[in-house]
């Protein structure tokens, strides 16, 4: 439709497959944030739950193996931190070291606070320290920056839905006048000068989307 409306040609799909390319790869990371935002989430309630069962008198690799199940009713079969937390308690059950399985998936996960946990967890484990204080402070701070997160996302909602309908309107426009006006943009068209023009304008329309969504992007 891009192509058609463009540059009223089909071989112009041609140039869009670097676009595609790029597109995809801009989709993977998006889609790769999204889930390391629901992993914090569900490893901020494994936490509470090892938490409870350290307060009960369970043994730090009886909490995580009972955190597991908690985790499958709470998240159901294939939640992310439940599959990680098999993975850990299956290790553990094989003799491994639970600091050094959890450093593992620490590294493996990617997000600072679970990294920032496994190194407090290791110290903790071989100086004797207090575990649950560590636990409640790494649960304070993860709740902390999800809620600021969620407050800056109630925030720009507003600014988001304003900033999909301006990436949206440049194409609706085109699309109402090659409707309603045939011919009317015949001269952009099918002529090198009427090429180049309506190329620089479909980079600024890529460029702005690509800033506006920059822009909404706000990390804590």
């Amino acid at each position: 439709m891009i192509a058609r409306l463009f540059y009223q040609s089909v071989k112009a799909l041609l140039l869009f497959f670097p676009v595609c390319y790029f597109y995809r790869r801009y989709s993977a990371k998006k889609e790769q944030e999204k889930r390391k935002r629901q992993l914090l989430q569900e490893f901020k309630d494994c936490m509470e739950m090892i938490e409870g069962n350290l307060l009960a008198g369970y043994a730090l690799e009886n909490a995580f193996l009972d955190a597991g199940k908690e985790m499958k009713e709470l998240h159901g079969e294939g939640g992310m931190m439940q599959t990680e937390l098999e993975i850990i308690n299956r290790k553990v059950c094989m003799n491994q070291p639970l600091e050094v399985v959890f450093e593992e998936f620490a590294k493996k996960s990617g997000i600072e606070e679970i990294e920032n946990f496994s190194e407090v967890l290791s110290f903790a484990k071989r100086g004797g320290g207090n575990l649950v204080g560590i636990i409640q402070n790494t649960v304070r701070n993860i709740s902390s920056k999800i809620r600021i997160e969620e407050e800056i996302q109630t925030m720009i909602a507003q600014k988001r839905l304003e900033q999909k309908v301006m990436n949206v309107m440049p194409v609706f426009l085109l699309f109402y006048l090659d409707i309603a006006s045939p011919g009317y943009l015949d001269v952009l068209y099918h002529n090198i000068l009427g090429v180049i023009f309506m190329t620089i304008c479909l980079l600024g329309y890529l460029a702005s989307i690509l800033l506006s969504e920059r822009m909404g992007r706000i990390e804590v």
